[in-house]
């Protein structure tokens, strides 16, 4: 291999051509040669890698626009768009896992998620137990005589029989929920009923009602929507006696406050304007005489 001294010349070198680059090669005679390539990247101004770049633990920096095709890896993601912007409006399709706490705003859709602090609010820190009331009453052959026509005349039955009973009790013919109330202190519940009855009047155009009170602290006020009435139109007439059969049944919904009862009185009618009053010389349950079921209605308040 020569030795170069002084000041170097084209001469001294091998020949070549023009965008070549002069690398060592020991199978040259001169042991240099040149070689078609890059000597600089900054050279090419489109250069192609033909193996992978290794940034040796450095930043690219100042880099615009980067075009990618067959990703895989981490880098995935970026390529096939699969990125959230934290400002849009966006829709995840897959199963998203939290591994810590995940804080939401307070819901306003039927389907928004909520945080623990609002459902604890919501629903009150007492969840909603289980109720319910299933009971009958029967009434042996009575006289009602001397009752105003054109007027309801109402009784309550002093007592029931329980045949199912959850946190209600009942006492003097008054019904109490006894259950945990939720935060906002009220609670609802289905309350049907069912009668069966028999009776003799000595006027025509008399029939049975049933009708729901509820007692706020105040006396017993009528349920709205909760009066039935038998039909005064069935009625057979027998030694200037006019029976008459009852079989009636409805249902409402209560809303129930802590310390609110709830009670179901049975009552007869008279509309003959021939009359001033009447008499029911008798009157009696049939069957399992009137029944009654309490059933809540409400799973959150």
């Amino acid at each position: 291999m020569p030795t170069l001294r002084g000041k170097v010349s084209r001469s001294q070198f091998p020949a070549g051509r023009d965008g070549q680059a002069l690398v060592l090669d020991t199978a040259s005679p001169h042991g240099i040669a040149w070689r078609s390539g890059i000597d600089r990247l900054i050279t090419d101004i489109t250069p192609e890698l033909s193996g992978s770049l290794d940034c040796n633990g450095f930043d690219l920096t100042d880099v615009g626009n980067i075009g990618f095709s067959a990703v895989t890896g981490t880098v995935a993601g970026i390529q096939n768009q699969n990125l959230l912007d934290k400002s849009a409006v966006e829709t995840v399709a897959g199963a998203w896992t939290f591994g810590a706490a995940l804080t939401v705003a307070t819901p306003s859709a039927a389907t928004d998620a909520a945080s623990k602090g609002y459902v604890d609010t919501a629903v009150g820190a007492t969840p909603l137990d289980r109720a319910w009331y299933h009971g009958n009453y029967t009434k042996l052959t009575s006289a009602y005589n001397t009752l105003a026509v054109n007027t309801n005349h109402w009784y309550t039955p002093p007592s029931w029989t329980v045949r199912d009973n959850e946190n209600w009790s009942q006492a003097g013919g008054e019904f109490s929920y006894l259950g945990a109330f939720p935060a906002s202190g009220t609670r609802k519940f289905l309350v049907s009923w069912a009668l069966s009855a028999e009776g003799y009047a000595n006027a025509n155009y008399w029939n049975t009602k049933v009708r729901i009170t509820k007692d706020t602290g105040s006396g017993h006020v009528l349920v709205p929507g909760s009066t039935v009435s038998s039909t005064w139109y069935g009625v057979v007439g027998i030694f200037s006696l006019i029976f008459n059969r009852a079989d009636i049944a409805g249902s409402c919904i209560v809303s129930i406050a802590s310390g609110d009862k709830i009670g179901l009185d049975w009552g007869l009618y008279c509309q003959n304007s021939s009359v001033a009053t009447f008499n029911v010389p008798g009157w009696y349950t049939l069957d399992d005489g009137i029944i009654i079921s309490i059933t809540p209605v409400d799973i959150n308040p």
